[in-house]
């Protein structure tokens, strides 16, 4: 919810393309989902030997699977650094995959149809106040995950 506010407030015409379709606020979701994925990655461990390109891979060695990592991955996303609120197909992986998807994931996507709901039929504005990282990092990468603080204020629509 946090990574939407702040591209909203960052990017007010993106605030004007939802307003003037709340139809398409389910495809922008999927979009700050894949974008700001809410599960970095996740450690699993290796139940048998393996390669995967040039590393080999031991039995019993914890290996990390990047799901940010992969919904950046410019072979499968168009300019993928860049929020595309219309992007389509949208592949992403930010709640897993498969048997592994995150049981919140529903939960979560109705929450963000609420809020943006509500933000675009309310709110005319969203101006960034103040903004402070949360870092998360995993041996040499880091990546803002979302923000220790966030305030905006929202001007009401008329």
């Amino acid at each position: 919810m946090t990574n939407a506010i702040h591209h909203l407030a960052t990017a007010p015409k993106a605030l004007v393309e939802l307003r003037s379709d709340p139809g398409s606020i389910p495809t922008a979701i999927e979009e700050f989902l894949r974008h700001s994925s809410p599960i970095s990655h996740i450690g699993r461990t290796a139940t048998v030997s393996t390669s995967l390109g040039a590393r080999s891979i031991d039995r019993g060695e914890l290996v990390s699977l990047g799901f940010a990592a992969a919904n950046r991955d410019p072979q499968a996303f168009e300019c993928p650094n860049d929020v595309v609120l219309d992007r389509s197909p949208n592949r992403h992986v930010a709640f897993g995959h498969g048997p592994h998807t995150c049981l919140g994931a529903p939960h979560t996507r109705m929450l963000l149809d609420v809020l943006l709901g509500r933000l675009v039929h309310r709110v005319d504005v969203i101006e960034l106040i103040e903004a402070v990282d949360k870092m998360e990092s995993f041996g040499p990468v880091a990546r803002r995950a979302s923000f220790d603080r966030l305030v905006v204020r929202l001007i009401a629509a008329e």
